[in-house]
């Protein structure tokens, strides 16, 4: 029997706390659940757990894309460690990894903590990395990308970026 749930909206806290209730209600054995993901995407330490919790499950769990999967969300169905199907008309968006620090008057971070935050920024385009690269971006794209432009993509680009991603096996 296969017991569903969508995740719509912002990737965080709440949406951590929808899907890990789901999981624990839905019975082991023989039942799946199918994870309808429709998102512009949210916290990257959110996604990081969502991505947790989808692999510890992979066997029981299948994530399905529609509508939209943009920015962390694109990232948590591409990395995800379980059975996947993007739905028709579902479209992506990528853009670069974004964080909040606060710097002080002379333009450096105001403490520790938001030096710390400000190097790890630069971590997430080399863990993504593997995602970007199943686009076979436009150097117009590339350049967008590196300006921190929105790209968007279609439906039938994103199902063979992948494709791609997957057969070059880059799940987390």
């Amino acid at each position: 029997m296969n017991h569903y749930i969508t995740l719509d909206g912002d990737i965080n806290e709440e949406m951590v706390a929808k899907l890990l209730a789901k999981i624990e209600m839905t019975p082991k054995g023989e039942d799946k659940l199918v994870v309808y993901l429709t998102s512009q995407g949210g916290n990257v330490d959110d996604m990081y757990t969502m991505l947790h919790a989808l692999a510890e499950e992979k066997d029981t769990i299948k994530l399905v894309a529609c509508g939209y999967i943009e920015s962390a969300a694109l990232y948590l169905f591409f990395m995800a460690d379980c059975p996947k199907d993007i739905l028709q008309e579902t479209y992506g968006m990528i853009h670069q990894a974004t964080t909040t620090y606060k710097i002080n008057e002379r333009g450096r971070p105001y403490s520790k903590y938001d030096a710390f935050i400000k190097e790890q920024a630069y971590l997430y385009t080399d863990l993504f990395k593997g995602v970007l690269d199943s686009f076979d971006l436009t150097t117009d794209e590339i350049r967008a990308f590196e300006e921190n432009e929105c790209t968007f993509i279609t439906n039938s680009r994103l199902k063979e970026a992948y494709e791609r991603y997957r057969k070059a096996s880059f799940s987390v």
